[in-house]
């Protein structure tokens, strides 16, 4: 049981650090090429052409981060579970000898 309520807390922390690192990451990575494009857009009166482009740049970003980030988040659980897998059978070999 205490294992288990371990294992619980383990995946949650996993899941809000990773949140929070992909939260950021995501309001970077969408919302400088936005603003870059709006500016230079004024700048050149060229709008909404760099607007634009800037607004596919951050969506191809984000999609990048969030695939990162699940790719991440998988990486840990497995090895959470590796750890825990490998703790349990060093368990059962102290109570076979």
């Amino acid at each position: 049981m205490n294992q288990k309520k371990s294992s619980k807390d383990q995946s949650k922390a996993i899941f809000y650090a990773s949140t929070l690192d992909m939260s950021w990451r995501l309001a970077i990575a969408f919302l400088v090429p936005f603003f870059a494009g709006f500016f230079i857009d004024n700048y050149f009166k060229t709008s909404p052409f760099w607007t634009l482009i800037g607004l596919v740049i951050g969506i191809v970003l984000s999609v990048v981060i969030v695939l990162q980030s699940f790719k991440k988040i998988n990486h840990q659980l497995e090895k959470s579970d590796q750890i825990k897998h490998n703790q349990v059978e060093g368990s059962k070999e102290k109570n076979d000898i």
